[in-house]
């Protein structure tokens, strides 16, 4: 019987897995899909923070940012320096990177069918196999079936991406906020050889998208962005993590920095039970709280943030720019606010 299980193969599962392999604990990773980091749903815009979390490779480095312009509505400009880069990243290629010294750990095409809690231990079922393990971790996304099974569902957006064969001019990242267009915000980012622009909103339609950019084509993708926290990311011998947890920020939609360092948080607690045999939902409660000391309050701002915008029209946004023209923003952690 394993000492861990966890469901999902991204960054937040494969940083926890590699962690606790470290750590003497025995793991195997349960992947839906036939290759890491496929299909990819991310932008992969990312700050300095992540090297706090993982060596910087030049494997997934795409570009190195130190500028963004963002625009209100009627054109208002703020623009944000950053001494430190931001990092556009491969997505697909991080996450091989992360699943480095994990390829043995790996088994793809394990679509879970059915979980089954025990006294001693959570059995598992998917379409080809079952397993045993002490505890798992569900690390699968915002259609978390881990955490659908214990009846919760964090709230989510959705993200288009239009990637177009265009040479970017420059290494500026820029944001667009427009009520008429949707809820959140859109955006620009240049890649490597490539120009990405997306969208962000309840229900974005691809139409809109394109024609705000006056773009003609595009290759399109997308997926699903947790907007805030699971209701409870911890029960007895499982724990939510990432996108499924909800552990995203929500002025942005990013959420690989909150991921690996909820992952770590994830590990110190699952080490501890695993040495007192405690998979108890009161042992367990140990990584909620840990999680939310260190990015409870940065959420609770994206959602004031996000609440904003929800109550608020083109001329507000407006207002607010001008009024942010006096804050100094290159002074503004993009993952930490506070």
């Amino acid at each position: 019987m394993l000492d861990v299980l966890i469901i999902g193969a991204g960054p937040a599962g494969l940083s926890c897995a590699a962690d606790l392999k470290k750590r003497g604990l025995s793991v195997k990773i349960l992947e839906e899909h036939k290759e890491i980091g496929v299909p990819v749903q991310c932008s992969g815009l990312i700050s300095w923070n992540l090297s706090r979390y993982t060596r910087i490779d030049d494997s997934f480095i795409e570009r190195k940012v130190h500028t963004a312009l963002i625009h209100s509505p009627s054109g208002i400009t703020l623009k944000a320096e950053k001494k430190r880069p931001v990092y556009v990243i491969d997505r697909n290629m991080f996450d091989k990177y992360l699943a480095k010294g994990l390829e043995n750990d790996i088994i793809f095409n394990e679509r879970i069918i059915r979980l089954k809690f025990e006294d001693t231990h959570v059995s598992l079922f998917t379409e080809n196999n079952a397993y045993k393990a002490k505890m798992i971790v569900g690390a699968d996304g915002p259609l978390s079936v881990v955490a659908r099974h214990f009846g919760v569902s964090p709230k989510t957006a959705t993200g288009l991406i239009a990637m177009v064969d265009e040479k970017p001019e420059n290494d500026i990242v820029e944001l667009f906020y427009n009520r008429k267009i949707t809820e959140h915000f859109l955006w620009k980012i240049p890649r490597n050889g490539k120009t990405e622009y997306g969208m962000m909103g309840k229900k974005p339609k691809i139409k809109e998208l394109m024609n705000f950019f006056s773009l003609q084509d595009a290759d399109i993708s997308g997926g699903l962005i947790p907007m805030k926290p699971a209701e409870k990311t911890y029960f007895e011998r499982a724990i939510l993590l990432g996108d499924a947890a909800g552990q995203v920020k929500p002025w942005s939609g990013g959420g690989v920095v909150y991921a690996l360092l909820s992952s770590q948080i994830a590990a110190n607690v699952i080490e501890a039970a695993s040495k007192t045999g405690d998979f108890s939902e009161n042992s367990l409660h140990e990584y909620e709280k840990g999680w939310k000391k260190v990015i409870g309050k940065q959420i609770a701002v994206g959602n004031a943030w996000n609440a904003f915008l929800n109550k608020s029209n083109n001329a507000m946004i407006d207002a607010l720019f001008a009024f942010m023209k006096l804050i100094p923003l290159s002074r503004i952690d993009m993952d930490f606010l506070i």
